[in-house]
């Protein structure tokens, strides 16, 4: 029961560890990123942060459709 309990008691620090590293160190990283990126083209980085998210979407309501059509068809085969 008591080791139970120690690993249980690891578990949630390893967690919370974790989370704090997480939390830090990746808006960090994306400021450097963003910085690094600016400094190399502004033109290149503003570009691409516009067509990122605007792909996204349009791939994410392709993939959409694409997910309904199966239940299309199969109700189809089906009469």
């Amino acid at each position: 029961m008591l080791s139970r309990l120690t690993n249980d008691v690891q578990e949630v620090e390893h967690s919370i560890t974790s989370v704090f590293n997480a939390a830090f160190k990746e808006p960090v990283s994306l400021i450097a990123y963003f910085i690094t990126l600016f400094t190399m083209s502004v033109q290149l980085t503003l570009f691409t942060l516009i067509i990122i998210p605007i792909s996204g979407l349009f791939i994410g309501g392709i993939a959409k459709r694409l997910k309904g059509r199966p239940k299309k068809c199969s109700h189809l085969s089906e009469h």
